[in-house]
């Protein structure tokens, strides 16, 4: 068996966050809202009511639907 590189990189933080959103354990859409808001995260979180984060969520689901409705309707009406 081969012994570790003690001197290979180690994970670095850039790389575990990274890997935090591929597995899903950080969530973008906190991300974006904070950014909406003009807080950072941990601001954010401690800031709004879990109330209030489950409204704009839903808002973003339907604003969604809606641009992505839009879009199919654009797209249609090139194609006559």
């Amino acid at each position: 068996m081969r012994a570790a590189n003690p001197f290979a990189p180690s994970d670095s933080y850039q790389t575990q966050a990274e890997r935090a959103f591929v597995e899903e354990e950080l969530d973008p859409f906190d991300f974006s809202l904070a950014e909406a808001l003009g807080m950072t995260v941990e601001t954010m979180r401690a800031t709004i009511s879990n109330r209030e984060y489950l409204e704009w969520r839903a808002y973003s689901v339907w604003r969604n639907a809606q641009q992505e409705l839009a879009l199919k309707a654009a797209k249609a009406g090139r194609g006559r």
